[in-house]
């Protein structure tokens, strides 16, 4: 059987779809708001988006531990709508002034809560809905679908908020999230969500540690996993100094850094086409390898971008900087399915929820660092030494893994019914 043949998936295709464009012109209207309406500056996108992520650092095993023991679908419509009302707060609350950012850190601290365990519950659903056969098919189709919505909805905030301003351009998302919630709540899982096999200790504490230690001591898992925690601290420092460099020293408009990072979105549609030829052609190791070769050049080319005049046409400038998000998203798109798949694959199903909220947890984690740290060095040294580092930092990460045993694993044909390795 094909995908075409789960219309549970279908449903929950299309509540990822809805809730992934929205997300992104939710992500662009947020730092527009900051740097333009409350006129702030790298170091206030810094903060924000560690509160963002906070919560996987504070809340993320235990997250894992309870998906673990609930019904998933029903912590994703709870959340959806959760996060309908604090964005349509955020919001209102900024298109009245009376937002700051320390108050919007609060706000989005709640919000990253709800999506912490909306996520992981998203995340361990998938194996629930289809057999494990079809899940690498399943991530790279979710994955073409958050490249398309990378896309089309930072070119789409942009022209958004250029017609009725950022605050009411961040609401996008709580319209899409409602509709999210509504095709979650229409899908039913194969499989249950409880399985009958648990542990003989099943004390919270006892699984939370569990899912920590199989992932952490897992052959190939563990060095992956490290990998990328260090890959999300450079990241998370481009992120955050990436808007209020394009906007000041490059002087692009929201709607030209909309495209940009639009470009992005592109290269990552076309990574995800690609990487099943890849995994094929080379083995799942190799083939991730390829896409964290691609991160440091795709750098190279935002730092060289020349300077330009506000709001003026800055060909140069707009040419290398989309150019290297092109890459920079080729990159994710790449990789992204096949490192879903391979964790999904070999994770036995009553560890789905602590594996991906581990996982998630401490990647954040290093996103509640890297965010502050890249704004506050570059308000002390300048953006372009901030992705100096960051080139440095994805280089490092490159020839790690490409001497790892994590390099030739390859994806088993079917998920295990044991524990074991």
């Amino acid at each position: 059987m094909t995908l075409r043949h789960h219309g549970n998936f279908g449903r929950f295709w299309a509540a990822e779809a809805v809730s992934d464009v929205g997300s992104y012109i939710r992500l662009l209207a947020l730092q527009i708001l900051i740097i333009q309406n409350l006129h702030g500056n790298a170091f206030d996108l810094g903060l924000v988006n560690a509160a963002r992520w906070l919560p996987y650092l504070l809340m993320g095993l235990l997250a894992g531990a309870v998906l673990d023991r609930v019904n998933r679908r029903s912590v994703l419509v709870l959340t959806d709508f959760l996060l309908v009302l604090l964005y349509a707060a955020i919001g209102i609350l900024a298109y009245v002034g009376y937002l700051d950012v320390g108050w919007l850190m609060g706000m989005v601290f709640l919000a990253g809560s709800a999506a912490l365990f909306h996520e992981a519950a998203s995340q361990s659903y998938l194996p629930e809905l289809i057999p494990s056969s079809l899940l690498l098919r399943a991530n790279a189709r979710l994955e073409q679908t958050g490249s398309l919505a990378q896309t089309i909805g930072p070119a789409a905030a942009g022209a958004v908020i250029a017609a009725i301003g950022a605050p009411l351009a961040v609401m996008c998302d709580a319209v899409a999230h409602a509709g999210s919630g509504v095709f979650n709540s229409l899908t039913n899982g194969l499989r249950p969500t409880r399985p009958t096999e648990r542990p003989a200790d099943s004390r919270m504490g006892h699984e939370m540690r569990e899912g920590l230690q199989w992932l952490y001591r897992h052959p190939t898992l563990r060095v992956l996993a490290w990998n990328t925690n260090l890959w999300f601290l450079f990241h998370s420092m481009v992120i955050t100094v990436l808007v209020p460099f394009a906007l000041h020293q490059l002087g692009l408009s929201p709607w030209l850094l909309g495209l940009v990072l639009a470009g992005a979105g592109l290269g990552s549609f076309l990574g995800t086409l690609l990487s099943g030829y890849f995994e094929r052609w080379c083995g799942i190791g190799r083939a991730i390898s390829v896409a964290r070769w691609i991160y440091a050049p795709s750098l190279i080319l935002v730092v060289l971008s020349p300077s330009g005049a506000a709001h003026a046409w800055n060909a140069g400038g707009f040419s290398l900087v989309a150019g290297g998000e092109l890459l920079y998203g080729l990159a994710m798109g790449i990789e992204g399915p096949l490192e879903m798949a391979y964790r999904q694959v070999i994770t036995p199903l009553r560890l789905q929820g602590r594996i991906n909220t581990t996982m998630r947890a401490t990647n954040r984690t290093m996103v509640v660092i890297g965010s502050p740290l890249g704004g506050a060095m570059a308000l002390a040294f300048g953006v372009r030494v901030v992705l100096g580092v960051a080139v440095v930092g994805m280089a490092a990460v490159a020839v790690w893994y490409f001497f790892s045993p994590t390099y030739g694993a390859e994806l088993p044909a079917f998920a295990p019914e044991k524990d074991s390795f």
